[in-house]
């Protein structure tokens, strides 16, 4: 549906006349979102590709952790949400307010702590062929990682999909979630948001370590699994991506000094970590112009 038709459609969910604001989202992303009044507010009407999202703000209605679900149709995938008042974690991280960002960071943690905990479940596990995505790379791996399913998860991991308010933070991107393994959103904290444009970047190692605490205890052997788990994922995208071909900027880094700081992150503990190590070796030797950091958020940087 297009805005007008969309913004109607929304009016007969809600029982209320709708006014469009403003059309959110560009047009070719695989959503579209829309600021609408009604008589007494605004609201977030969205329209997805698959009931993702309306499944997921099911879930977590009154939980707090997600926007309030006003209205929705899961066989058109339309939801209708309450507007967050809250400016995103990615606006707060680039400003110029290192203690502001490290407390919204630390409530971001705590959000995620409390999405996973009130979805606890237990489903079939998730597995990764390495030995297939190794040969993309020229990496000689056997096998693959297998991940316990344990939680609804975001997978669209990003400062961009996060709402800091004044006592807390709220998450209100849902159109990739899914059950999956609850550390495999963590894991994104540490490999600069791979999923993210403009809002990626990394944060201080201290801080990250106080994020993780703020999550709560997290057992080392499956954050090793569920950091190869999406790495692994990670190559097979940017293999077709073709990066290996030709590299291309997104927002403040390139595809393969992405590429490069996620194998450079990898926990020396994780499944394939030495093949990971190797190949971040030799993409080092091959790419000799591209550094394998990623930037701090400006919020984090002495001239801030």
């Amino acid at each position: 549906m297009d805005a007008t038709a969309l913004t109607s459609y929304a009016a007969d969910l809600l029982g209320e006349p709708l006014a469009l604001v403003i059309a959110l989202n560009p047009t070719e992303r695989r959503t579209n979102v829309l600021r609408c009044r009604t008589p007494d507010r605004t609201v977030i009407v969205k329209q997805a590709n698959d009931p993702r999202e309306h499944d997921a703000l099911m879930q977590l209605a009154g939980t707090g952790i997600a926007p309030g679900l006003l209205a929705a149709d899961a066989a058109h995938h339309v939801v209708v949400m309450e507007d967050l008042p809250g400016v995103t974690l990615h606006d707060v991280l680039q400003g110029a307010d290192a203690a502001a960002a490290e407390a919204a960071v630390l409530e971001f943690a705590s959000v995620f702590a409390a999405l996973h905990r009130r979805t606890s479940r237990a489903g079939m596990a998730q597995h990764v062929d390495a030995s297939r995505i190794g040969r993309l790379w020229g990496m000689e791996a056997t096998g693959g990682v297998e991940i316990a399913v344990n939680a609804l998860t975001q997978m669209d991991v990003g400062p961009d999909g996060c709402m800091i308010f004044e006592n807390g933070a709220r998450l209100f991107d849902f159109e990739l979630a899914e059950d999956g393994a609850s550390l495999t959103d963590i894991v994104m904290w540490r490999m600069g948001f791979p999923n993210c444009g403009v809002a990626a970047g990394v944060f201080p190692d201290a801080l990250l370590r106080r994020m993780e605490n703020a999550y709560g205890a997290i057992d080392a052997d499956e954050y090793g699994r569920a950091y190869s788990f999406r790495l692994l994922q990670r190559l097979e995208r940017y293999d077709e991506w073709k990066v290996q071909e030709e590299d291309w900027m997104w927002g403040p880094a390139s595809g393969r000094q992405r590429l490069l700081w996620m194998l450079r992150q990898c926990p020396e503990a994780a499944p394939f970590a030495r093949e990971f190590r190797e190949l971040h070796e030799r993409l080092r030797a091959t790419w000799p112009a591209t550094p394998d950091t990623m930037p701090l958020f400006p919020a984090f940087t002495s001239d801030a």
